[in-house]
């Protein structure tokens, strides 16, 4: 995990010095998840998510950022009728932290300060790790069902359990020369079930989840930005011909 941070802060540094704005946003929104107690139905339990982003464009339409968000997550199987005929209950909260370095293409010529390139679609995909950690009322007992953490198994104890695969798409505005809002939707692909696997049996060892499959989760919401110019005074980039 250590080296996994340093490598981002290392790439953070150099893209810094290659960059030709900088973006510095925070981000609000909500957070859910899918798997095997929710396989199909977007934005259910959606709960409410934080996070903060660094950006670097290259010029008006590739850009990365280092990405950081926290959410809630929850799964129960009373909320749908293909679990109806359980007579247990089985849920889950888990909170979860995600940080990734995330590559951006605008589908647009787009920067902040534009009165001609002010508005844009975009996607992006990148790579990162999550730390998942139990909800505070994860133990709590619900119809006499007690929910506890289950161990994984060696294969789940690898290196990639922590590894995630963030992409989506999502829009650009700038509002002012400095000011800009994005609104976008990460769907986030994890390598393990261990979020859901919170619950994976219950005393009479009936199985909620399945093991063999891989738990996504999502964050979607607004971000609003504020941009530097990291751009050597003297030159033209072509960045601000707008404004």
């Amino acid at each position: 995990m250590k080296r996994i941070v340093l490598f981002l802060l290392v790439n953070v540094l150099c893209l810094s010095a290659i960059s030709q704005t900088a973006e510095v946003g925070v981000f609000g929104g909500g957070s859910f998840y899918m798997g095997d107690l929710n396989p199909k139905v977007p934005f259910h339990n959606t709960k409410m998510a934080l996070g903060g982003i660094i950006r670097y464009n290259f010029d008006q339409r590739l850009a990365v950022r280092l990405d950081g968000k926290y959410g809630k997550l929850t799964g129960d199987n009373r909320d749908f009728d293909y679990y109806s005929h359980m007579a247990d209950s089985g849920q889950f909260n888990v909170n979860v932290l995600a940080i990734s370095m995330i590559g951006e293409w605008n589908y647009l010529d787009y920067f902040i300060g534009s009165k001609s390139s002010w508005f844009t679609p975009y996607l992006f995909a990148g790579v990162g790790f999550h730390m998942p950690t139990l909800a505070k009322d994860q133990g709590e007992r619900d119809n006499g069902v007690e929910h506890t953490m289950v161990q994984g198994t060696k294969a789940e104890e690898s290196a990639l359990k922590d590894f995630i695969f963030p992409f989506g798409f999502g829009i650009k505005l700038a509002l002012t020369k400095r000011i800009g809002v994005n609104l976008d939707w990460t769907m986030v692909k994890t390598f393990n079930d261990d979020i859901d696997k919170q619950v994976e049996f219950t005393p009479e060892n009936k199985q909620w989840t399945n093991g063999s499959t891989n738990d996504w989760y999502s964050f979607a919401g607004i971000t609003l930005l504020y941009k530097f110019d990291t751009r050597k005074k003297g030159r033209c980039y072509g960045m601000d011909r707008d404004y």
